[in-house]
């Protein structure tokens, strides 16, 4: 499993790293930044609030790379936060990413049974999608790494499958060092 993640990060990574051939591509980083909800081994809940992501995309021929980072949590009756970072490609409308995710559900009180927690557990989380304008749709199998959960928790256990709807808003950040290349060689 160790393997998996490594090969899945470096592959990833690696293609994030390659340059394109027009320099005007260049000119700005591409980022997003979205809200979404969604269910799941990755982060079980998130609706109230939404869960929070910024994506960063590098355009490279007719493929975009992307890797991020998504946090969320869940405020009603219990509390529990994920963190995930995430890793994919995107062609046309399609997407497909991967994210390790770690939950952390903190020490609480349970009004049947005393005190529980505290609770982590990490996932691995291949997911396809479809990115149609600010919305972006995702599916994919969650896998759990590792379980500290008590039996009473066994819900999370059960969940196999990572569900997603997020409404993704871009912007772009100026590279200035690459524009002041181009407008010196062009001078």
């Amino acid at each position: 499993m160790k393997k998996l993640i490594i090969l899945v990060f470096i592959f990833c990574f690696t293609f994030l790293s390659a340059q394109s051939k027009d320099p005007h591509s260049e000119f700005y980083h591409n980022f997003t930044y979205g809200m979404g909800i969604g269910f799941g081994p990755e982060n079980v809940i998130s609706f109230i609030p939404p869960k929070l992501s910024v994506y960063y995309f590098k355009p490279i021929n007719k493929i975009e790379y992307y890797c991020g980072a998504e946090i969320s949590s869940w405020v009603m009756l219990d509390f529990f936060y994920t963190t995930a970072i995430v890793a994919g490609v995107k062609s046309n409308i399609f997407t497909f990413e991967t994210s390790l995710s770690n939950l952390y559900f903190p020490r609480q009180d349970d009004f049947d049974e005393g005190m529980m927690g505290p609770y982590s557990y990490l996932s691995l989380n291949p997911k396809i999608g479809l990115k149609l304008g600010w919305f972006w749709f995702k599916f994919g199998r969650g896998i759990i790494l590792n379980n500290e959960f008590r039996e009473r928790q066994n819900f999370f256990n059960e969940m196999k499958y990572n569900y997603e709807i997020s409404l993704n808003i871009p912007f772009k950040v100026p590279n200035y060092k690459k524009i002041n290349e181009f407008n010196y060689i062009n001078r």
